[in-house]
């Protein structure tokens, strides 16, 4: 025989979600500046309302682990986000969605992670958005962004456009920024152009991902902008058809500019670009004039 639920287990089906909110967080009117999508399972900002998010897995209604993702609307304008340990990894789309036509600032406090599906980045800048991150104050945290094939780590999706005007600034805290493929860690995606990237400050390490993405900078199909490193500890790791820091296979860049008090440190036998580069040759002073003989192998018995 069939049962019908009673009418209080019908309002408890009702009232408790399927996929209840998983970020706890402070700052903000529900319905005003914030809202959460139970069936999408994502958290979406309305407006420029300085607020902190934590949280980001969740258990559903079956006791089983989830993870919600965090979106913010187009056209906020400028606006602040503290992270103070959030942590989002997603199967499908985007981890952190960071709208269009945005100028966002992230403060990191605590541990963070965001890892997005595939062809999409980690941190997800759509067109015209510009992105500062930043150590909070008095307590730097970490972030951790990892991008799906062909998304950079942070930065631009997989066939986001040509549209460059998208800008990456950090000045503080830890930040490692990695790809599954064909991305830069931080800047452009696959077909997926992005702006200047400028980083000041902080510890930062950035992976190109296989398939040719640089470090910082480029990705194939991917131009990055002007890319310059004024400050900061930085490591980078590129596969060997891209640059550590520039342009992407088959990319372009705009002026990389590297001062002398930033720490880089090169991984995987990345060149550094501060360095002057070899002769190809061994130098031979005649008189004023130094020439060069090209090098080649002789064996003993041939000479």
């Amino acid at each position: 025989s069939l049962v019908l639920p009673s009418d209080s287990r019908l309002a408890q089906s009702q009232e408790a979600p399927m996929y209840p909110n998983p970020f706890p967080r402070s700052g903000g009117v529900v319905g005003e500046d914030w809202v959460y999508d139970p069936a999408s399972r994502t958290l979406r900002i309305l407006t420029a309302q300085a607020m902190t998010l934590s949280g980001g897995p969740g258990l559903d209604a079956r006791q089983a682990p989830f993870s919600g993702r965090v979106v913010l609307a187009d056209g906020l304008g400028a606006s602040a986000l503290t992270l103070d340990g959030t942590a989002c990894q997603v199967s499908f789309g985007r981890a952190f969605d960071l709208g269009r036509g945005n100028q966002v600032t992230l403060l990191l406090r605590g541990e963070n992670y965001f890892q997005s599906g595939v062809g999409c980045a980690g941190l997800s800048l759509g067109d015209g958005t510009d992105l500062l991150i930043d150590a909070a104050p008095e307590e730097g945290g970490t972030l951790t962004a990892s991008g799906g094939f062909g998304g950079a780590g942070i930065g631009r999706d997989r066939n986001a456009g040509p549209d460059g005007k998208c800008r990456v600034v950090i000045r503080g805290g830890a930040v490692t920024a990695r790809t599954f493929g064909a991305g830069a860690g931080i800047g452009a995606g696959r077909d997926g152009a992005v702006g200047p990237i400028s980083i000041a400050g902080g510890t930062v390490a950035a992976f190109g991902g296989r398939s040719g993405g640089a470090a910082i900078g480029g990705a194939p199909g991917g131009p990055a902008g002007d890319i310059t490193i004024s400050g900061g500890e930085i490591t980078v790791s590129a596969p060997a058809l891209a640059n550590a820091i520039g342009a992407g296979t088959g990319s372009s860049c705009g002026e990389v500019r590297i001062a002398r008090a930033a720490k880089i440190i090169y991984k995987d036998g990345a060149p550094d670009p501060l360095e002057p580069k070899k002769p190809k040759g061994i130098p031979l002073d005649l008189g004023d004039e130094t020439v060069l003989l090209p090098r080649f192998r002789l064996s003993a018995e041939g000479l």
